[in-house]
């Protein structure tokens, strides 16, 4: 499983694959089609910044990326491999992104999931998710 990053999209326009974690999964698992992308958002930044400001929550510029290259180092163990993940040099991932954050923050985050599967997860029965505030 994994997130295909054309070089024609990439910055330093070389191809890569990123694993999906099993928590990216099953955020997008309701979401699924036979083929094409899960999502069609052109402009995702914008509506992203748009929804964080109905919520009146701060966005922070790639907080998504900065999110993903700290919680992953810890996990991953390896500079060198999360740097081909992300398109970037070992250099900038320590620069940036070592010793942010724990190992036990980082499974903790990697295990954030829809409330449905959490429940089910626990045993309970499965609640839509629109129901389960």
């Amino acid at each position: 499983r994994f997130i295909e990053i054309k070089a024609k999209k990439a910055k330093t326009a070389q191809r890569r694959l990123v694993p999906m974690a099993d928590n990216l999964v099953a955020w997008l698992l309701p979401h699924r089609k036979k083929e094409g992308p899960v999502c069609k958002w052109i402009k995702t930044q914008q509506i992203v910044q748009k929804a964080a400001e109905k919520a009146e929550v701060t966005w922070k510029h790639n907080g998504l990326r900065h999110s993903f290259g700290s919680y992953r180092l810890p996990i991953c163990k390896s500079a060198a491999e999360l740097a081909i993940e992300m398109g970037n040099s070992p250099r900038m991932i320590f620069a940036h992104y070592r010793n942010l954050v724990t190992a036990k923050q980082a499974a903790e985050y990697w295990a954030i999931v829809p409330e449905l599967i959490a429940a089910e997860g626990q045993g309970a029965e499965p609640i839509p998710i629109s129901e389960a505030s």
